[in-house]
């Protein structure tokens, strides 16, 4: 009974992991909901070696999740407030300990940012690779921010560049 039980269990974390295993590099797969318009989440960068504002450090990583693919060779400094125009899109910064601190998501209409991770509202469960891949899963419950409403949920793999 106790090696079928471990096999279960075993076999159900197996499984969670695969939805993000199956994407390929560069890849999202789920949505982000603005008011009544829901678009796809397709595309994932994750950006390595960003400066931290308050700690002058610069190991943070930036995983940015679009609906449209970013123009090659962009400067992505800020990409946070100013994504391309037409672009929707979020963006988590994680700190050196892998924790995020801060989620920006781009309504088209401007920007909405949040660093309150403690009320649940958010669910990050990132893994960075040994070979410098990150991949995972990010959500929030509803949001109601002054007249909009907000929720994404997607799976996404990128190559910390």
């Amino acid at each position: 009974m106790r090696r079928s039980i471990k096999t279960t269990l075993f076999l159900a974390a197996l499984l969670a992991a695969l939805p993000a295993a199956a994407i390929e590099p560069g890849q999202a797969e789920g949505t982000l909901t603005i008011n009544s318009t829901t678009v796809n989440l397709a595309y994932c960068y994750a950006l390595g070696n960003q400066r931290n504002e308050t700690t002058g450090r610069t190991d943070d990583i930036k995983l940015v999740l679009s609906d449209h693919p970013l123009p090659a060779g962009m400067d992505m400094t800020g990409i946070e407030y100013a994504f391309p125009a037409g672009t929707l899109g979020v963006v988590v910064i994680f700190e050196a300990n892998r924790q995020p601190v801060r989620v920006f998501i781009q309504h088209g209409g401007g920007t909405f940012e949040s660093s309150d991770f403690k009320s649940g509202i958010f669910k990050l469960r990132p893994r960075i690779t040994r070979d410098g891949e990150m991949d995972g899963r990010i959500e929030s419950k509803p949001i109601t921010a002054a007249t909009m409403f907000l929720q994404f949920g997607a799976n996404f793999r990128a190559a910390i560049r």
